[in-house]
């Protein structure tokens, strides 16, 4: 058999496509507020929130804020769905939801106490994304309904709120 001996002098790789970068909570937030402008505001006070959060999961972080879009908004709207099947679908999705904050926990923090349109609001209604203090793994959307507007009205999405003063 015959042998042959060669010395390669260039090899060339092929281009490497480059993984389309994920999206960025404010990316889904600002996404998600176009597509329903008379369903979802979101706050200044939120925004910040929002820059300043280290949540990972983008991905249930856009899914909570399509079903509060497409879920929440028509329950508050016209009634059309029970809170407590609407409840079952977010936990589904691992999304968890408190109805409001004890005011004792409210009243020890000033991260609550919130004005919308010149009016006193109540934030402790949320949803709960993750169950841990590490802020990588847990995210908190505090909202109201506005009845005036019709709108679902978010005041903060980032960590825990504080629940005492200092």
């Amino acid at each position: 058999a015959m042998v042959e001996v060669c010395e390669i002098e260039h090899v060339t790789l092929p281009e490497m496509e480059k993984a389309p970068a994920a999206p960025t909570l404010t990316e889904v937030a600002a996404r998600h507020l176009a597509r329903y402008p008379e369903r979802l505001v979101l706050t200044s006070s939120a925004s910040r929130s929002l820059k300043q959060c280290a949540y990972k999961d983008v991905e249930r972080f856009e899914v909570c804020l399509e079903m509060m879009a497409t879920k929440l908004w028509p329950l508050y709207h016209g009634g059309k769905e029970r809170m407590h099947d609407l409840i079952a679908d977010f936990e589904a999705r691992s999304i968890g939801f408190a109805g409001g904050t004890a005011a004792t926990t409210q009243g020890r923090s000033n991260d609550y106490n919130r004005t919308y349109k010149g009016r006193p609001v109540d934030i402790g209604r949320h949803f709960k994304l993750g169950t841990a203090w590490d802020p990588t793994l847990t995210m908190r959307i505090h909202f109201h309904w506005d009845e005036q507007d019709r709108q679902i009205v978010i005041h903060h999405a980032g960590e825990h709120l504080k629940t005492t003063l200092g």
